[in-house]
């Protein structure tokens, strides 16, 4: 069975990825400068000069200096010069947070849904489509005229569930320099991969079509901004991944998904299957999973033993779920990053790889 699957990766210069970093550092210093139990809920959109973050927090007596993120997120992207509309010295800030001064008044939801997926398909647990669309993106980024928003679309055509061929490479950039196009730059597969197209001949073929829009100056001056997950596709269909940000570090949704994310990441480099996708629900009356439903491709197991080890080794249990990461301090493995999953692990010495990208229990799943 044949099924084409569209993957994206947005540069850190993207409006809708401005929103997210935002966001991010917004919940990250407040966790850095208080040892409260932070509660939060806070959406950012940008668009022109304009920035504006909303929702609620609940964080004690401390005060983000929301703009002053802001500017110095701008500064650190690139958005510094005074010609663009969206820039650290012209972004015009409103913050429209509402601090709760108990943290009873915050929401509590009713019900919680997250997703924890991986596959076999690369070192990094992601599918093909998804780590070549960051590769092409950040090489793309390399080159000296381009400016700091890329998005690359790559559809991949999958037989029985396999990567077979990529049919289209699809590339929006934007400029620094409007003197210089590298439009010609961007048709090279040699380019694109950063020499390294050899290594995917298997999958670029003679019928691969590279279509480019630049995009002129990009960025929020252009482009409407807002923050959202990452749409997934797979086996099982298009997934919502990483909607959590805006939500504390120790926000249920942000720690089940992370959990779930380590879960399926570790069987899914196991040998009984190649592909996971791990659904968990909670309410606000129980402590445990009032769901937990697992997907696998390409099994070798027995799906009932892979399932109910699963929650052996991995607690979902609400109140002990961040035991999973041996109480890691995660505000400081997140301070200042811009990608938070997809990472290879190399090994035990790999002490900076986020604790949900690692693979310590692997050794623990075993049928024997």
């Amino acid at each position: 069975m044949e099924d084409l699957r569209e993957y994206y990766y947005k540069s850190p210069g993207n409006p809708d990825k401005i929103c997210e970093l935002i966001t991010e550092r917004i919940i990250d210093d407040i966790h850095h400068n208080t040892n409260l139990s932070v509660k939060s809920n806070i959406h950012t959109i940008v668009k022109n000069q304009v920035s504006v973050v909303a929702g609620k927090i609940y964080c004690g007596d401390y005060r983000p200096e929301t703009e002053k993120i802001v500017q110095q997120l701008c500064e650190e992207l690139g958005y510094s010069n005074k010609s663009r509309r969206f820039s650290s010295e012209a972004v015009r800030h409103i913050n429209l947070i509402e601090f709760l001064d108990d943290e009873k008044k915050f929401p509590i939801p009713n019900f919680v849904k997250s997703f924890g997926y991986a596959s076999d398909e690369t070192p990094e647990g992601l599918p093909l489509g998804y780590i070549l669309a960051r590769e092409v993106t950040n090489n793309i980024l390399k080159l000296d005229s381009i400016g700091f928003d890329v998005t690359t679309y790559l559809t991949v055509k999958y037989q029985d569930n396999y990567p077979k061929e990529i049919t289209t490479i699809n590339i929006e950039y934007s400029l620094n320099n409007f003197e210089e196009d590298p439009k010609e730059l961007l048709h090279d597969c040699e380019v694109l991969f950063d020499g390294k197209c050899d290594e995917y001949m298997n999958f670029i073929t003679s019928n691969t079509k590279i279509n480019i829009s630049c995009l002129g100056l990009g960025g929020p001056d252009i482009q409407v901004g807002s923050l959202s997950g990452l749409l997934m596709p797979s086996s099982f269909g298009g997934i919502w991944l990483y909607d959590f940000f805006g939500k504390s570090h120790n926000d249920l949704k942000r720690m089940s998904s992370l959990v779930a994310r380590a879960a399926a990441k570790t069987i899914s480099k196991s040998s009984l299957c190649n592909e996971a996708l791990i659904e968990v629900s909670y309410n606000n009356t129980q402590t445990e999973p009032i769901s937990f439903t697992t997907k696998f491709n390409n099994i070798v197991g027995d799906v009932d033993f892979m399932a109910s080890n699963l929650q052996d080794i991995f607690n979902f249990n609400k109140d002990e779920i961040n035991s999973n990461f041996d109480g890691t301090n995660l505000h400081n493995k997140t301070m200042d990053t811009k990608e938070y999953f997809g990472h290879e692990y190399i090994g035990p010495k790999d002490k900076d790889i986020f604790p949900w990208e690692k693979l310590n229990k692997l050794k623990e799943f075993t049928p024997f």
